[in-house]
């Protein structure tokens, strides 16, 4: 077996899995801010864009956790793992968000996100005039996907919400002129490792009986996660998502062998 290859469980669960996407979809965990840029830095660079900026990343690194996180704080909840005392700034004037996704199966769509313990709840779509009376109302307004809305939508946004005050925040893959790039997600193989241990302790916590009985509830050595999130090129969300896969065959197969 190649070393970039993660073995295999050998006995485990067929009922639960660490990795379903109950317990890995974006903005179930808390996200953790590393330890020299807290939630404050992030908020003081938010505030030094005039509220407008966007959080820019390649597909399944954290950025829409981090909305779900910056969510939380706007509602009064502490930072996961919080060491740092200072004031959260601008919390006051981040009233009321909207929060929406675009679409891109087809025509682009505005899908309204509901935040809840569960990350985010996606609801009705929603017409392009409903951002453009939220701005205008200085609401909150957070876009997800916000390149597929095409130039002269992002220009309108972006220009509405430097004349009338408004606090915008979206997220890109790339960089797009006359935003303010804020601080991103930081992908890393260590960030990875925590991930799927964390996943692996609270899925063990679940099952403890069973995890008894399989004595490794976690059948991946560091090396073999660090080839998979390589592989994946740094891409969290599609490597669990692997591990899921993997985890799930795995099952099937412990399920058919005899006892």
């Amino acid at each position: 077996m190649s070393a970039d290859t993660p073995t295999e469980s050998p006995r485990p669960i067929v009922a639960e899995n660490p990795f379903d996407a109950s317990r890995i979809a974006p903005g179930v965990r808390r996200f953790r801010f590393p330890s020299d840029f807290s939630a404050a830095d992030w908020f003081e660079a938010y505030a030094a864009a005039r509220r407008i900026g966007a959080i820019v990343g390649p597909h399944g690194i954290g950025k829409t956790t981090l909305i779900r996180e910056l969510l939380r704080i706007a509602a009064g909840e502490a930072p996961a793992d919080a060491t740092d005392e200072r004031r959260v700034p601008l919390v006051d004037r981040l009233s009321d968000p909207l929060v929406v996704a675009v679409e891109t199966a087809g025509r682009p769509t505005l899908r309204r996100l509901v935040p809840h313990e569960s990350g985010f709840e996606r609801r009705e779509a929603l017409r392009f005039s409903m951002l453009v009376r939220a701005l205008h109302a200085r609401r909150w307004v957070i876009i997800d996907g916000f390149e597929s809305l095409g130039p002269l939508r992002r220009g309108l946004l972006s220009s509405l919400a430097r004349i009338g005050g408004g606090s915008l925040l979206v997220t890109t893959h790339r960089p797009l002129i006359g935003l303010k790039s804020l601080p991103s997600p930081r992908p890393s193989s260590d960030l990875f490792i925590t991930l799927v241990h964390r996943s692996a302790a609270e899925w063990s916590n679940a099952n403890e009986s069973a995890a008894r009985e399989q004595h490794q509830p976690l059948p991946w050595s560091d090396a073999e996660l660090t080839a998979l999130y390589e592989r994946h090129r740094g891409n969290i969300r599609e490597a669990l998502f692997e591990l899921y896969d993997r985890w799930a065959e795995a099952a099937r197969r412990a399920e058919r062998s005899p006892t």
